[in-house]
């Protein structure tokens, strides 16, 4: 085995073991924490999320987080919340929205 192979291979050990500790944070914060692509879809989310749409926490990564609104009206309250975290007026917004 090449020295470039096993530090490849170290390398990928470390992503995963990083990953599944991320995970494991990210699942053990209180109440419900998603994070978004650029496009706007669910990249990870905790249970508390899941639980709260009444399913299961890989049947909600991937779908866009305007599934998730009741109305226009709370999609463009989240949308302005969004905006302000981009245009780095804040690192963090907290809202509450109705959802379906």
């Amino acid at each position: 085995m090449s020295a470039e192979y096993r530090a490849t291979h170290r390398i990928l050990s470390l992503l995963e073991q990083s990953k599944r500790f991320s995970e494991n944070v990210y699942e053990s914060l209180p109440g419900v924490m998603f994070a978004l692509d650029p496009s706007l879809r669910i990249l990870i989310a905790n249970s508390g999320t899941a639980q709260i749409l009444g399913t299961n926490v890989e049947s909600v990564l991937g779908r866009g987080i305007a599934d998730l609104f009741k109305s226009e009206a709370e999609q463009k309250k989240f949308s302005e919340h969004v905006e302000v975290l981009v245009r780095g007026e804040r690192e963090s917004t907290e809202l509450e929205l109705a959802i379906t």
